[in-house]
């Protein structure tokens, strides 16, 4: 029986155009960053340009209207007019000195016997925006460069003031998905509504990453959709691989480890006053197993107005969400007793809630890895992974950034924090 040897490629589509074969003879490497949370995906494909071929016919043009300059006309995009056939019927006209991002970039990283003899292994990178194209030399190398983020969306640039009134996140991250023309996976467990949210002088994104994170979720723009998350859920997730130190050589390449308790908080206090009520509420978080730092962060910030009043019973649902030490009150502020009747609703969840994503954010940064690994296509930003053998640093972690590299060879080198569970 004839193996099949393990080999890993790249494939690559432009605007729709299967442009692999045409390409592949002068790709150097390629290299996927997936990032959980915040900051986009990207892409980088090195190429050579022997022929010159990628600084003159296959440089990335937009073809525009006549009449309209800089417009781009739907659905059209690379200009790809090659004497020699290159990329097939690709002949747009070219538009000298209109060099421009915002071309749709699709790629896959298929690796043939990677996880068996016969078997191929797929992870799909998703759409991109090319967002810039860098040349040098000598040996002359062509860097193709690009970016999950719509480079065309006022979602990052432009900023906004509205308000939203009797609404829930996920409605409020719906209009903006929309808004950018991308499509929504919301994956929050939690029901978080609210009474009213403001948008001052913001882009939309800045302002909904900073809401989601008050209430422990996470952001990101990935393949034309813009996807909301619960860290906390992904870590309860099972394992998608397992590496221990005598793996070294064999599976895993490389490894380093920090720790880092500059930031550590042993307990969150916070509290602010009603608006409508002069209460102050008061709400502190301790998680289950504290650091030793002793370190408190005292926060004196108001979340953003949430249904699910609790205030008045002194009681709150937050209690039950993972783990961890709640103390609430609220006390008399001022003499604005009168207003009682008007309070604030879901005061004291809010301030736990918001408590809790603190401590969460803060202490996560403590227990870090970084590992290299033989090409995985499992290892992708909000996977876990267990690390043995390694002493102290062992234990489940939370893969936050990923980066596949492509191209005499696979390799995986992933970013993770160890595990919190709440």
């Amino acid at each position: 029986m004839t193996l099949s040897p393990r080999r890993a490629w790249v494939e690559i589509e432009y605007n729709g155009k299967d442009i692999t074969e045409a390409i592949t003879d002068t790709i150097i490497s390629f290299d996927y960053t997936e990032r959980s949370s915040d900051e986009a995906d990207e892409l980088r494909l090195y190429c050579h340009d022997r022929n010159n071929k990628w600084i003159n016919a296959w440089y990335p043009k937009l073809r525009i209207k006549d009449d309209e300059p800089g417009i781009a006309l739907s659905g059209e995009g690379w200009s790809f007019e090659d004497s020699t056939g290159g990329f097939g019927d690709i002949t747009f006209t070219p538009v000298i000195n209109n060099a421009v991002p915002g071309t749709i970039l699709k790629a896959k990283i298929r690796a043939d016997s990677w996880n068996g003899i016969g078997q191929t292994a797929t992870i799909d990178c998703g759409a991109f925006e090319v967002d810039g194209v860098d040349y040098e030399g000598p040996p002359d190398i062509v860097i193709i460069k690009a970016v999950s983020t719509p480079l065309a969306s006022t979602m990052r640039r432009v900023e906004k003031s509205r308000a939203w009134e009797n609404t829930s996140l996920q409605e409020i991250a719906e209009e903006i998905a929309s808004d950018a023309g991308l499509s929504l996976m919301f994956e929050v467990e939690s029901d978080i509504e609210f009474d009213r949210v403001e948008q001052l002088q913001e882009s939309d994104m800045f302002f909904l990453q900073g809401l989601a994170r008050q209430y422990g979720v996470s952001v990101k723009v990935t393949d034309e959709k813009i996807v909301l998350f619960e860290e906390v859920v992904y870590e309860r997730r099972g394992i998608v691989d397992k590496f221990r130190k005598s793996d070294l050589g064999v599976r895993l390449l490389g490894y380093s480890f920090s720790q880092d308790t500059s930031e550590s908080v042993y307990k969150v206090i916070c509290a602010y006053k009603d608006p409508k009520s002069g209460q102050l509420v008061h709400a502190e978080y301790s998680p289950p197993q504290p650091p030793a730092t002793r370190q408190v962060l005292m926060v004196n910030h108001r979340p953003g107005d949430l249904r699910g009043d609790n205030f008045r019973e002194e009681e709150s649902s937050a209690q039950g969400r993972s783990g961890g030490t709640f103390d609430t009150g609220f006390s008399s502020f001022d003499s604005t007793a009168d207003d009682f009747d008007d309070l604030r609703v879901d005061a004291t969840d809010k301030a736990l809630i918001l408590a809790q994503a603190l401590c969460r954010d803060a202490n996560k940064k403590e227990w870090t890895a970084t590992i290299t690994v033989v090409g995985n296509v499992l290892m992708v930003a909000g996977a876990t992974i267990q690390l043995s053998e390694f002493g102290v640093y062992s234990g489940k972690y939370l893969i936050f950034e990923a980066k596949h590299s492509a191209g005499g060879g696979y390799t995986t080198t992933v970013k993770a924090h160890r595990v919190l569970g709440y």
